[in-house]
């Protein structure tokens, strides 16, 4: 016999005995591979939840102070709407809007506005005869009860980008004022 012959088998063997291992290996690890593809696609969607939980708690917080902005405006048109020089647009309703908004840089116009849209006094002097029923916030209060909010506008009086907050009035009957 030949050496050739007696190697061939051998190396045969060889092979077959280290593919049997590289698959008994391969076996013996796919299920920590397996369960550690799950653990990284868990753990993935769990930082996305913690990263999304945490921009709506910025967002939220970011918000608090103009939040603050508008419920403070909600409150002066609440205070200034029980002084009767405003309620009834007398003679010192434009000093009591002025005054009102003195000191307020987030408030740069305040108006007394009646039933049908025309401005009866305002903190800043506005031309005469000034309607506003045509603004796409108008029917809104109309229909409402409460304290609104336009979207962005440009204000004519403050030249300059605004969000209206209206407070609609009533009569002692119950009729929009």
């Amino acid at each position: 016999m030949s050496r050739e012959t007696t190697d061939q088998p051998f190396d045969g063997a060889r092979r077959s005995l280290r593919i049997r291992l590289l698959l008994t290996v391969i076996l013996a690890l796919s299920p920590i591979a397996v369960l550690s593809i799950a653990q990284g696609f868990d753990r993935l969607r769990s930082d996305e939840r913690d990263a999304r939980d945490r921009l709506r708690q910025s967002a939220l917080v970011a918000a608090t102070g103009e939040e603050n902005v508008f419920a403070s405006g909600e409150q002066i048109l609440r205070a200034i709407a029980n002084q009767d020089e405003v309620r009834q647009a007398g003679p010192g309703c434009q000093d009591a809007l002025s005054g009102a908004t003195r000191g307020l840089a987030f408030f740069p116009n305040i108006a007394r506005i009646n039933a049908q849209g025309d401005v009866l006094c305002a903190a800043l002097m506005l031309p005469q005869g000034v309607n506003i029923a045509d603004r796409p916030w108008w029917p809104e209060l109309l229909a409402r009860r409460h304290f609104i909010l336009s979207q962005p506008l440009y204000g004519t009086a403050s030249q300059r980008q605004v969000i209206i907050g209206a407070l609609p009035l009533f009569t002692e009957t119950g009729g929009f004022d």
